[in-house]
């Protein structure tokens, strides 16, 4: 990387790493105290998106599902190993 971010921002974080590809940018997240000053360097790898607040949807309602039988009640008398899937 050519460092520009860097000499802008004046920023410890911004550290270059010599690779197979030559020299480059990374930074250290650690030490990293996100002012985004890194940004007003000149870096075409550094891009910002910008998110347009999303539009109310229009269009169809979800169909009624429908009503579900009544399940039967009757006493356990066995034992039964059940496995429940999940996070947690």
């Amino acid at each position: 990387g050519c460092g520009d971010c860097g000499v802008k921002s004046n920023c410890l974080s911004v550290q270059p790493v010599d690779t197979e590809f030559g020299r480059k940018t990374r930074i250290d997240q650690t030490s990293c105290n996100t002012d985004y000053s890194c940004l007003d360097g000149d870096c075409p790898s550094f891009v910002t998106v910008e998110v347009r607040p999303e539009k109310k949807r229009r269009g169809r309602t979800a169909p009624t599902p429908p009503a579900l039988p009544d399940l039967s009640t009757e006493s356990v008398t066995a034992t039964h190993n059940v496995f429940f899937a999940g996070i947690g």
